[in-house]
């Protein structure tokens, strides 16, 4: 449509076992106004068909800062045993009139693949906790079966890994499942890094 522009990057892809859910970033410019920035849900069978998930698949509706033609978020997706969980982050530079950027966010998403903005909620607080301002910021996650839980981890702002866990369907973490990787107490002797972590699950065998 002339004056709407839309673009699609980075997508992330999770899957429950009979269909999959794809998160896309979405660049949106009406003619009139600043871009905006959204990621779209999308549901496919194993076929590779459209499944329809709402009229309205939507989350992180706000400002754009960055072009169009560049991406602005960093995003990854699991299946948590029975709903799905999107983290994200924007990539612009921290803005201090907004609450909003770049704190990173988490989702819970049912397998409908329909959010619920009940089920959003912001991951760090202070400056120490919040992700680091680039790519290398954003977030990992990895879905442990065994305990039903789901571990986010992602790069903060003076480069510390930094680790939350998530029990069962829970979006809001206690203050003692969020720690600091490398053995560290605090941001002065943490695990520092200049690239993005990733975050893998590995079953063991109990013992």
């Amino acid at each position: 449509n002339a004056g709407n522009y839309e673009f699609g990057f980075a997508p992330v892809v999770a899957s429950n076992g009979t269909d999959f859910l794809v998160a896309t970033e979405s660049g949106f410019h009406g003619g009139t106004g600043s871009d905006q920035t959204y990621i779209q849900l999308a549901r496919y069978d194993s076929s590779g068909a459209r499944i329809a998930n709402g009229a309205n698949a939507y989350l992180h509706d706000v400002a754009r800062t960055q072009s169009l033609a560049t991406n602005a978020l960093g995003m990854d997706l699991v299946w948590a045993g029975d709903h799905y969980r999107l983290a994200w982050k924007t990539l612009q530079p921290r803005d201090s009139s907004s609450s909003d950027d770049p704190l990173l966010k988490f989702a819970k998403i049912p397998a409908t693949g329909v959010p619920q903005p009940a089920n959003i909620t912001s991951v760090t607080d202070g400056s120490n906790q919040a992700a680091y301002a680039d790519a290398s910021g954003a977030p990992s996650l990895a879905y442990d079966a065994r305990n039903n839980r789901t571990l986010l981890i992602y790069r903060s702002a003076n480069s510390c890994v930094n680790a939350t866990l998530y029990e069962g369907g829970s979006t809001t973490p206690t203050r003692s499942d969020r720690f600091l990787l490398g053995g560290g107490s605090n941001y002065t002797s943490c695990a520092l890094t200049s690239d993005r972590p990733l975050a893998a699950y590995s079953p063991v065998a109990n013992s």
